[in-house]
């Protein structure tokens, strides 16, 4: 059995980047009864190492310790990470954050809502838009080549590249 627990920026309520993220790992990975995926909200990009967040990780890899591996992947939006220094700075606290701690780190460029529908979405309009998306099966505008980047650009994604190191294509 594996457990795969990917940390969202958004929170529960709007639940928004889940329903982008959980559309490519059902349409392109084998996920069975072997595979448990979980989602953990940080509320916000700067909730990533909030000690609540980091408890229910920890709980949830002790509760299936010797019975399963467990891999912990946060999901962030890149943001402004071409023209914001604070952006940046954060962006890469989270990514070593993620290092420091053997956590696997996917970004979006510059967020979830522009990977998949290559358009800015207003917050206002994002649940909207992600309902929108899910009733579509299939991936948007994103493409497999658009979600495997080796290198942070707009429209683009490293989803794929850190998903098939946890995951199995179908």
């Amino acid at each position: 059995m594996k457990q795969v627990i990917l940390c969202v920026e958004t929170n529960k309520q709007a639940n928004t980047d889940v329903g982008y993220i959980d559309a490519v790992i059902k349409q392109l990975y084998q996920i069975g009864t072997e595979i448990k995926l979980q989602y953990k909200y940080f509320n916000g990009k700067g909730g990533y190492n909030a000690p609540k967040l980091l408890k229910e990780i920890k709980k949830d890899i002790a509760a299936l310790k010797g019975r399963s591996s467990s891999e912990v992947i946060y999901c962030i939006d890149t943001d402004k990470y071409d023209s914001d220094a604070e952006v940046q700075k954060l962006n890469a606290d989270i990514e070593n954050f993620c290092h420091q701690n053997g956590y696997r780190f996917i970004w979006f460029c510059r967020d979830v809502e522009e990977v998949f529908l290559h358009t800015a979405v207003d917050d206002s309009k994002k649940k909207e838009a992600v309902s929108k998306f899910k009733a579509g099966n299939n991936l948007g505008n994103a493409t497999e080549e658009t979600l495997s980047a080796r290198a942070m650009a707009r429209k683009k994604s490293n989803m794929l590249l850190v998903l098939d190191q946890v995951l199995e294509r179908r």
